[in-house]
């Protein structure tokens, strides 16, 4: 198994567009400069979708969330896009990568929340592999906390065949 540089995945922050094609990106290890987007609302509720193995950014049902999300305006959306992580050999990439990358991303919310960002308005929505990621990093931040900080809302959508 190939060893990848996890910190350098993204985030995709697309409520700050007017079209699905217009993206502004942050490195997973610089998501706390999503907070000072001219377009970051910190009043609204903010939703990570974590999207399933082989899934990919251009994917329909990811821009059917965008326009869905788009059309209540009532939220942040942010992506990770994790496509070259959650790829290749389930058993030999994705699912390692899963608890490495988790760990990571715990860390990248904690800076959030260092930052000021309110974790309690954080609600993470995993497709298949990425539920899975959305929990492990649930777990890695009660632990690092010592159980004083947990994520209020993790929903995850299981995949059983097809990826």
């Amino acid at each position: 198994m190939k060893k990848k540089n996890l910190n350098n995945y993204l985030l995709r922050n697309l409520t700050f567009s007017d079209t699905f094609e217009d993206q502004h990106s942050y490195p997973l290890i610089s998501a706390a400069d999503i907070l000072s987007h001219s377009k970051f609302d910190r009043s609204k509720k903010t939703v990570l979708y974590i999207y399933g193995f082989t899934h990919k950014m251009d994917y329909k049902s990811i821009k059917m969330l965008f326009y869905a999300y788009k059309s209540r305006n009532d939220h942040n959306l942010v992506i990770l896009d994790w496509e070259k992580i959650a790829s290749g050999n389930y058993f030999l990439d994705g699912l390692p990568n899963t608890v490495r990358y988790s760990k990571i991303l715990a860390d990248s919310f904690l800076d959030l929340m260092a930052h000021g960002f309110n974790l309690s308005s954080l609600h993470i929505v995993g497709h298949s592999i990425g539920s899975h990621l959305a929990g492990f990093a649930g777990k890695h931040i009660q632990r690092k906390t010592n159980g004083r900080v947990k994520l209020k809302r993790i929903t995850g959508d299981l995949s059983i065949m097809n990826f």
